[in-house]
């Protein structure tokens, strides 16, 4: 799972920013999601736990 969270990030989300911007643009992205899409992602969650 470390791969896809690499992969989301380096896609989604400029490396060279602050933590504070990291967050923004993650909340924003999340906040974009359909429910099928928050749904699948809520699962990807669960399984790394």
């Amino acid at each position: 799972y470390e791969t896809l969270d690499i992969f989301l990030s380096d896609s989604l989300i400029p490396t060279e920013i602050t933590v504070k911007d990291y967050m923004k643009h993650w909340i924003a992205a999340f906040s974009e999601f359909e429910k099928i899409e928050t749904k699948a992602f809520e699962q990807v969650l669960l399984q790394r736990k």
